[in-house]
């Protein structure tokens, strides 16, 4: 029988931390299954509400290439008793908990709880210097900080941050390019590219690099190029990513640039459908056989509200929060 491999945490806005602790959770030998803290539970032990929602929060993790199953946390792990009851209904036999719990009273009560029942527990170092407390913390400063650079730091150790290349040739009519920023990838960016593979049978992502989001947004995006296109090759139903090289309002060196991906079908949101820009490209690319589809958004969430809500929670809770840095590492 494979054995069941448990992560868990609050995943509130999807970075390149999240993405390194499941990354490691899923070299263990078996099926990772990922415990998404419920908002009650967050409003509980934290004092504060996350900045998405559960089930927003659990469609990106379910998206995420290498896990297994992702539901909903039935409880805290502050409370033994009940996650050692959920953990042993759920039948895991391992639980990869994050590197800031390790030595804590907490932790350890757990883990001897948890070893009465052959479960053990390792863990996984944290991404330093990255959170979503201080991403927030960051958002607040950004004023001064509109450049050519993200707000969030780059991080080193990118042999677990592979991007994924095709293992096969796919004739151009049936591969996909769909193009966007990805900017605190959430649930809607999911379901964009989820639709987008449908459309043919290879899905390559266009992330659109730092100094254009820039130009576009007049406004920086919070993760760098390259941590973006990290997030979004750990999507299942990603096959590659590249950095797109031109403007889409630059008609003739963007659809150069889409020719050469070789693709038959171009998918981006439906808020550029009937654009003066997109409309100029659309009969550029129809020349060579190039189909563009328009692909609605998903009501309720984007980059833009998430920034905002971000930027309302670090003010709620004022100019100093220092002290929360090492629980928010743990539980963020």
């Amino acid at each position: 029988m494979t054995r069941r491999i448990l992560t868990l945490g609050v995943f509130d806005v999807f970075h390149v931390g999240h993405l390194r602790y499941l990354q490691h959770a899923a070299q263990v030998p078996g099926t990772l299954v990922v415990a998404v803290t419920r908002d009650a539970i967050v409003r509980e032990t934290k004092g504060k509400w996350p900045v998405v929602g559960e089930q927003e929060r659990l469609a990106v993790i379910q998206s995420v290439r290498g896990v297994g199953e992702a539901m909903l946390s039935p409880s805290s792990t502050a409370y033994t008793e009940e996650a050692v009851s959920y953990m042993r209904e759920w039948g895991i036999d391992h639980l990869v908990a994050g590197g800031c719990w390790q030595g804590t009273q907490r932790f350890h009560q757990l883990e001897e709880a948890l070893a009465k029942y052959n479960i053990t527990v390792s863990f996984a170092e944290y991404t330093q210097e990255l959170s979503t407390t201080l991403l927030c913390q960051r958002l607040q400063q950004a004023p001064a900080l509109y450049s050519q650079y993200a707000l969030a730091p780059d991080v080193s150790h990118n042999d677990l941050l592979t991007i994924p290349v095709a293992q096969e040739r796919h004739h151009s009519q049936h591969r996909v390019l769909a193009l966007g920023a990805f900017d605190l990838l959430h649930a809607g960016h999911a379901r964009f590219l989820e639709q987008a593979a449908q459309l043919g049978d290879h899905l390559t992502v266009g992330v659109a690099p730092d100094h254009l989001v820039l130009a576009n947004k007049n406004r920086p995006p919070v993760f760098t190029t390259q941590q973006r296109l990290a997030l979004v090759a750990s999507l299942a139903c990603v096959n590659a990513v590249v950095a797109v090289d031109h403007p889409m309002r630059d008609t003739h060196a963007a659809a150069a640039w889409i020719l050469g991906q070789s693709v038959g079908t171009v998918a981006c949101g439906g808020e550029w459908q009937g654009s003066a820009h997109w409309q100029r490209l659309e009969a550029q690319l129809a020349l060579h056989g190039v189909n563009v589809v328009y692909l609605p958004p998903t009501p309720g969430i984007s980059s833009s509200a998430i920034r905002q809500r971000m930027a309302q929670l670090e003010a709620e809770r004022g100019p100093s929060h220092a002290s929360d840095h090492v629980s928010a590492m743990a539980s963020d």
